[in-house]
């Protein structure tokens, strides 16, 4: 007869050899599966994930520098000359205050302090010195004002073109990347500036920004033809939806 020590130690070794049936399968099955035991998705979920399957395909991806847009639109450069131009205007037209009130200040010292004419010629001065303030003010604002202008212009007419383009290329995605693939010590920001690109490098087979330009630039210059008293480089109105949006047939780049 066995002793009870010797059937506890045969008990234990049968629990053990057990446990080992049940655990060691589970080093040898591989990783699991994410969507075991979980639910499937049911009615309209199903639907659209299957759906969404069939649809799939694989993403086409092209390049704009915009930067190189920014040079080469021939809108652009015009509508930021005539700004140019107005904010000439505004400094002759503040350089003429800011002259009368030299001139006032000179006469002031060739009069007898405390006098009636100093007194005035004090008064004309501080109405002056109102008046350049107050242009300053002013033409600040609209510089900013009419500079807007033009970079919301530029933006929209990049944004329906580049559109256009990628939908007549059947293109899935257009990311802004720089072809200017140096930077100079001796400019710190363009350094930073080139750190934060998003794009490091890109095929330039992909780039599609000359097409753009001269889409854009065609387009402006219909546009002009069409009505060549108003200059495209009016910078409170921006052109037609249409005018700035619609790309030629010809010289697409090769995909």
């Amino acid at each position: 007869m066995k002793s009870p020590s010797r059937l506890l130690i045969a008990s234990a070794a049968v629990a053990l050899a057990a446990s080992a049936l049940v655990v060691a399968p589970t080093f040898s099955q591989g990783p699991r599966d994410p969507q075991a035991g979980r639910p499937a998705p049911a009615g309209d979920a199903a639907e659209r994930l299957a759906k969404a399957r069939e649809n799939y395909k694989t993403p086409t991806i092209a390049t704009v520098d915009t930067d190189m847009i920014r040079e080469k639109y021939v809108k652009f450069r015009s509508m930021m000359k005539e700004l140019e131009g107005y904010a000439m205007e505004l400094k002759g037209k503040l350089g003429k205050l800011q002259a009368e009130l030299s001139q006032k200040e000179e006469e002031l010292k060739r009069l007898a302090p405390g006098s009636g004419d100093a007194k005035r010629t004090q008064d004309e001065m501080i109405e002056l010195q109102a008046k350049v303030m107050a242009f300053k003010e002013n033409a600040n604002r609209e510089m900013q004002q009419r500079y807007a202008d033009v970079e919301t212009t530029l933006y929209n007419e990049t944004q329906r073109m580049v559109e256009a383009i990628a939908r007549r290329l059947e293109l899935t995605l257009v990311v802004r990347a720089s072809r200017d693939k140096q930077v100079s010590s001796d400019n710190p920001e363009a350094i930073v500036a080139a750190q934060m690109r998003a794009v490091i490098y890109a095929d330039p087979k992909i780039d599609i920004t000359d097409y753009v330009i001269s889409n854009l630039n065609k387009n402006y210059e219909a546009a002009m033809a069409k009505s060549p008293g108003a200059a495209g480089a009016r910078t409170q109105q921006a052109p037609p939806r249409d005018a700035s949006a619609t790309p030629a047939s010809g010289g697409a780049p090769r995909r």
